[in-house]
Order: structure tokens, then C-alpha cells, then sequence
């Protein structure tokens, strides 16, 4: 922490957590600890076509590719 109290997060913890620049954290105390989360709006569910892609994300994850598009 630095004399302002601002405290600076590794950049191996950004990356994980996909936080950039001017990102909004919530900040919580429980039990004497600080916790840091993400202030993310919810995933709403994506659906292509047939398929219903459910609530899940797939951020970062590139292109989702499933069988033969022919199926029924």
C-alpha cells in the first residue's frame, strides 16, 4: 500500500480476472478481512439459432465449435 493508500494488484491477478484500467471493484469487510470482486453486470443467456447457449460466458474463450451444423 502506498502512502495514499491505494494498493496495487499484480498483474498476474489482473489477468486472471480479466480487470482493466478504470475496471470497478466492490470492496467488502467480513471478519476483518477486505474483499475485492469485480462489479460485473450478470450474464444474461445468448442464444444462436437451434442452440441455447444457457447463462453460461465464454469470455476470452475464442470460437465455440459444436459437431455438424446439419443435426436436427
Amino acid at each position: 500500500m502506498d502512502d495514499r493508500g491505494r494498493i496495487t494488484l499484480p498483474k498476474h491477478v489482473r489477468d486472471r480476472l480479466q480487470l482493466d484500467e478504470g475496471d470497478d471493484l466492490d470492496l467488502e469487510f467480513e471478519d476483518g478481512e477486505i474483499h475485492l470482486r469485480p462489479n460485473r453486470p450478470p450474464f444474461e443467456p445468448i442464444t444462436s439459432g437451434k442452440r441455447d447457449w444457457g447463462t453460461e460466458a465464454f469470455a476470452g474463450a475464442g470460437e465455440a465449435l459444436f459437431g455438424d451444423e446439419d443435426e436436427e
